[in-house]
């Protein structure tokens, strides 16, 4: 009877979905670049948010996933060259962008080349599309590459675009790591 009942309750948990794990959208490769950051966004106690993030920048995507102060995984966001994916951890949802209706030369790859330096050219890089327009600026020095510490991005309103109200993302950046992994 023991192992009759050892054998209902193996069978029970194994096909129960709380042990099954479902396989990451995001896969890491080697040569990737893994960026640990903490993110704040607006000024002043009201309009301030704080999170912590992994940004994983990988040859033919991104991911960021970003995590509040305990360490539950809010969500994450994929970026590709054909498309955007939002996984909302909280209410189990997946969202989808296609990125050529964003921006229809948009490349990833040079993109993020744009974006991160090997050797600090610019101070500011300018970035916009048909819903955004951004500006990354004040590059820090996180060995071995520079980093913007502050994004100024503004949503494109289609009726009346002389109205655009600014928003200023603050990165705070604790490491980055390249993953030699062979």
């Amino acid at each position: 009877m023991k192992n009759f009942s050892r054998f209902f309750f193996i069978l029970l948990f194994s096909s129960c979905q709380i042990l099954h794990k479902k396989p990451p959208l995001f896969s890491t490769e080697k040569n990737d670049i893994i960026i640990y950051a903490n993110v704040q966004t607006g000024k002043g106690l009201s309009n301030s948010f704080n999170l912590k993030t992994k940004i994983i920048l990988s040859k033919d995507s991104l991911l960021i996933q970003a995590y509040p102060i305990m360490g539950l995984s809010l969500g994450e966001v994929i970026v590709n060259n054909e498309r955007i994916y939002i996984n909302k951890k909280i209410t189990n949802t997946l969202d989808s962008i296609d990125t050529k209706t964003l921006d229809p030369a948009f490349e990833l790859k040079a993109f993020i080349n744009s974006i991160v330096q090997l050797q600090l050219e610019k101070d500011s890089i300018f970035y916009n599309n048909n819903y955004l327009s951004s500006v990354f600026t004040d590059y820090k020095y996180v060995p071995p590459i520079f980093l913007p510490s502050k994004i100024i991005y503004s949503e494109k309103n289609t009726i009346n675009e002389e109205e655009l109200l600014k928003k200023t993302i603050y990165l705070d950046y604790k490491s980055v790591k390249y993953d030699y992994r062979e």
